[in-house]
Formats: structure tokens, sequence, C-alpha cells
């Protein structure tokens, strides 16, 4: 940045609250002078009565033997960082005859009620080494996704786990034997006194939260409800158990409408003291400008802060970039600075890199290595970057800085976010095909597109994938995509002689391969989409798009036209365009092209199709 990195510090902000509407808090204790807790005043942090803000790491040090290991060297090269606060994970679940390796380095319990002792005595360490290096932890205490258990294994116990059925994680919000399973986690853990320092853990300020889990993530309204009262009981649990740590619920998904308003409900929670969140600018923008990045920090800032009424932690962030780590022309570093400045712009609480890990440790693609200098240029970097982001955390925080704070962070306190999660963009890659034709009216013709070489879209959120059996462009809920094709007549005649043909009738045929579109391995099984093809705004009929597969199904649309405003064999630019608009089925559309990494053999593939035929003369 050309103001420096040292710009950069959360906590070079004006020390005052942004306005907002609190909501009704259950009781807990206030802030108060000489206070070792983070607590919640308004919509900040504070700490010893004054604002809280920081630069944070997760930090890769609770699974697996070598990351346990260097659990002590990873945190003490935070602390030179200037690091104040880790964020890790206390969880694992397994089967209860889970393999010895499994449970001596992985798991805190096999089975339901297979605790295991080496695990908390392992979590026990790190607290206190946190604690001597004065690092605070936020403390994860289950995971949406199935690493190291998380919801499929609590389910699993419970019975109530399928691989074959959409949706079937939301069971976990509802289900009481899952529900106990979760409870009994917390409560050992909060009823723990650590055997090195001899403090129990609801009375040790070196835990600043607990985070209900990493993630969580619905599919189905009646999951989001579920999911709802699930945070408020367990939320009070804590809070009637452990009256000094904050809590805060861990959720993801954020790229629809839906989900940011869930997202809203979530941090609205009087049981919640601050809202989180986790954006990877690789993910999250797609195709999109890249100036949506800053709008999504100051989407979530504004709505937790000013709407909420609550503090915001980014509780994950990272670029992977390509193998020298470079993503959209600049080097991972660069966008850890810039993450970093937008969210003390906005006033944010802090935010917590995604990951600190031992040299040579297995995330190297968003890995900050600890280990010798120069080992791996990238990171060491970027470890530089984050020292000097956090440099002067220490100073006078009443001092605001000097471009103050966003002033967007305050319009009207409505729903609405700053952040359009349904925009018009261009294709990365257009393709225009060229149609150069040598008489004046073309009897007939054919025209291929790559599904991904669209000349612009319009969606919630939108994507290419390749990654599967079929590379495909994909839009969710509701939006298009449109293609462009071009006549050019050779002969000058061309253009006047093609009005006689516009008067006729042409048949068209539009043929692709088409699924609706739910990220993930399953769709619901009423998870078809409904679609429009039009071409020059001309409609040429609707069809469905079968459920997602990730390999879809080719459907056919033929027309008759000849009184839209022009015939598609005309001279000049035409548009076919593709779209869900909104009703019960609007599912999104992924339209499939060439094979991706991970071909099926025998599946047919080809691209997107518009055959024109002229009427006889």
């Amino acid at each position: 940045m050309g103001s420096g990195l040292a710009a950069m510090t959360l906590l070079a902000i004006v020390a005052i609250g942004i306005p907002g509407r609190a909501p009704e808090q259950p009781t807990r204790r206030a802030p108060r002078p000489g206070d070792p807790f983070v607590r919640v005043r308004g919509n900040q942090l504070v700490r010893d009565g004054q604002p809280f803000r920081f630069v944070g790491a997760n930090l890769a040090i609770m699974h697996g033997p070598d990351n346990r290991a260097a659990a002590a060297d990873v945190l003490a090269a935070a602390a030179r960082d200037g690091i104040q606060v880790g964020r890790i994970w206390a969880l694992g679940e397994g089967e209860a005859d889970a393999a010895p390796w499994l449970r001596d380095n992985f798991l805190f319990r096999a089975g339901p009620d297979g605790w295991i002792d080496a695990a908390v005595i392992h979590l026990d360490q790190v607290i206190a080494t946190a604690g001597k290096l004065g690092i605070r932890l936020i403390i994860t205490l289950s995971n949406h996704w199935s690493d190291y258990g998380g919801v499929p294994r609590y389910l699993r116990w419970a019975g109530q786990w399928r691989d074959d059925v959409y949706g079937v994680g939301d069971r976990f919000y509802s289900d009481p034997k899952a529900r106990t399973a979760y409870r009994a986690h917390v409560l050992r853990l909060l009823g723990r006194t650590n055997h090195l320092t001899g403090v129990r853990y609801r009375d040790d300020p070196t835990i600043l939260a607990w985070e209900l889990m990493n993630e969580s993530a619905v599919a189905t309204t009646a999951g989001a409800r579920a999911r709802r009262a699930w945070i408020a009981e367990m939320a009070r649990l804590i809070h009637a158990t452990d009256p000094n740590h904050l809590v805060t619920p861990g959720v993801g998904g954020y790229r629809f409408e839906r989900e940011r308003q869930d997202w809203l409900a979530i941090c609205r929670l009087p049981e919640v003291d601050y809202c989180d969140g986790h954006i990877y600018p690789e993910e999250l923008l797609g195709n999109r400008d890249l100036s949506l990045m800053d709008a999504s920090l100051d989407d979530y800032v504004r709505l937790a802060q000013t709407i909420a009424a609550k503090p915001f932690v980014l509780g994950e962030f990272g670029v992977r970039g390509d193998d020298a780590g470079i993503w959209r022309g600049q080097p991972r570093p660069f966008w850890a600075t810039r993450i970093l400045e937008r969210l003390r712009f906005d006033g944010a609480a802090g935010g917590l890199v995604w990951i600190y890990q031992r040299a040579n440790g297995a995330d190297r693609a968003h890995g900050i290595s600890v280990g010798p200098h120069g080992a791996d240029p990238t990171a060491d970097a970027l470890r530089a970057a984050m020292s000097t982001a956090a440099a002067g955390l220490t100073a006078d925080s009443g001092n605001p800085p000097p471009d103050g704070f966003n002033p967007s962070i305050t319009v009207a306190p409505d729903a609405g976010g700053l952040m359009p999660l349904r925009a018009m963009f261009a294709g990365p890659s257009p393709s225009v095909p060229l149609v150069r034709v040598d008489e004046p009216a073309p009897r007939a013709l054919t025209i291929t597109w790559e599904p991904t070489a669209f000349a612009r879209a319009d969606w919630e959120a939108s994507g290419i994938y390749g990654g599967g059996a079929i590379e495909h462009a994909w839009g969710g809920e509701t939006g298009w995509f449109e293609y462009e094709y071009e006549i050019e007549p050779t002969s000058p005649a061309a253009p006047a002689n093609a009005k006689s043909t516009s008067r006729g009738k042409a048949t068209l045929t539009v043929r692709a391969r088409v699924s609706s579109e739910y990220p993930g391995s399953l769709s619901p099984p009423d998870g078809a989409s409904a679609f429009e093809i039009s071409l020059d705004g001309f409609r040429l009929g609707r069809a469905v798009a079968p459920r997602d597969d990730g390999n879809g199904r080719w459907v056919t649309v033929r027309a008759t036209t000849g009184a839209g405003p022009r015939n598609p064999l005309t001279p000049g630019r035409h548009r076919l365009r593709f779209t869900v608009w909104p009703g019960p089925c609007a599912h999104g559309l992924a339209i499939y092209g060439r094979p991706g990494d991970k071909p099926v053999p025998g599946a047919e593939t080809g691209p997107v199709e518009l055959r024109v035929e002229a009427p006889p003369r």
C-alpha cells in the first residue's frame, strides 16, 4: 500500500462505538477497569475498559503429531509477528473403535462417551503457552465439515447420517442425540481445570471466546430455523456455565441473499456476543470485479455493527494464488495487507489470517510457515507483512487513523447490504463468433460456444468450475448467461438484401448440456430448475434443467421466429440468453462444455449450439 503497512494496524481507529440498535442481551459480566477478560461494549470489543482490536491468525497446532509437537514454536513465531489472537480447533470425533494413531493425535473422543485425555492435556499446554506469550485464543468447538469428524460424525453417532440425502446435515441442529453429544463436549471443556496452570478454563482470560462451530451451514428453510434455535440454546448454555467468555456462532454461507439474511438473523440473537465471517477472495469473487472484495468486508462490518449492533471479527481470510503465490497480478502479502487495511478502515474488531503452521506443513497453499528463514519465500514475506500489520497494537487506541473510518458503515440502518450479491459482469474470456456470409441472405448457419465463453452474466453468485467430470459455467438462484455472435456480410449489398429475409420466418434450434446449480455433491429431489432461452429479446421457449449431478443432460429448444425485433440471420450483433426467473423452480443453472479435470470415460460433452435455418425461397 502507498501509505505503508504500518497504517494497517486495526487498533489505530477512533475509539468510539459505531451507532447501532443494541438488542436485549442476556445477563453477563459487564466491562470494568482492571478486567482481564475481553468483553463487549456496544458494537466493539473492549479489554480493561479500552477498545480491543487485533491482527490474528489461525494456528495449525491441534491435530496431528507433527503439528502438536510444533505448537510451542508456532505460537512463539506468531507472538514475534505481533499476533494477539489465535484461533484453534478443540474438536475431533471418531468411532469407538478408532485406530490408536487417531486417538493419540487427532481425536477428543472416540464414540460419544470415549473421552481421550491426550487431547485436552495438549489443549492445556496450548492455553498455558499462549497465556505466557500474551496471545488470546478463540476456541472452536465443532466442525460443519467432516474434517476430524464434524457434523457427519455426530449424526452417525445418532444414527441419522445418510450419504445420499440432500440436506442431511440439517438434522444435527434438531436431533436430540446429536445435541446431547455436543453439549457433553462443551460442558467437559468449560468445567475443566488446566493441569499446568491450575486455572479453570472458565476463569482463564487467555480464552477470548468460544466458537460454536466452524462454518456451520444449512441447506433447507427448516434447517435454518433449527440452526438459529440451536445457536441460541448452546450460547445460553455456555453463558450460564461460563459468564467470563464471549460466544460467537461460526456461521458459513454468504453467497446468496437468503444466506446473508440468515447470517444477520443469527447475529441479532441476544445470545450471540459478536458476529464472524470468512472471506477467501478467489472463491468469493469468481469472475467479479476486485472492488467487490472491499464491498464484501464493508458489508459484513456494516450489518454486524450498525444493524445487529455487535462487533465483527473476520475469523478466516487467505489467498492461495498460483504456484508462485500470485493472484490477479499481486502476491499473497499484498492481499493480506489489503484485507487488514480494509478491516481497519471499517472499524472491525479484527481479522485472523489462514493459517500459521510448522515448516513444511501440509497446508502449503495457504500456509504461513514457521521454519528456517528463506525456506518458504512466500510464507516468509507474508509473515513479514503480518508482523508489520500488527506493529503498534499496544499504542493509544484513542487516536484515530489519518483517514478516519469508513463512513459507509453507518449508513441508514436497514437490512440491505453494501455488496450486491447479484451483479452483472463480463465473462472472463468472452467469445463472439464472427460469421462472414458470401450471399446476401444465408440460408442456414450453426454457431457454437464453450459455455465458459459467455459475453456477460447476472447472478446472485456465479463462477466457472473445471474440477469435476465436465467443465461448466454456473450461476446460483436467479439470473442469466448471455452469448453473442456477429454476422458480417462480405458484400456491401447484403444488408439491404437481408431486409426481405427479415420479413420471413427462421427456425432456431438451441442445444445445451445443463443442470440446476447446487453447490456440493447432492441436490434435493425437487432441485430441477426452470429456465428460458431468448434471442435478441425474443423468447424462444422454456425448458427444465435436471437436478444437479455434476454432469448435466442435453436439452433442446426449437422455435420459429420472424416477429422479433430482427431476423437472427441479419448482419450485426446477436445475443442468446439463458435466464432463470424467480419462482418455485429457480435453482440456478450450470451449462456444461468440455471435459473437466476428472473426465468420465464415454461421457458425451460438447458446446452450446445454435442452429438457424431460413425458410425456403
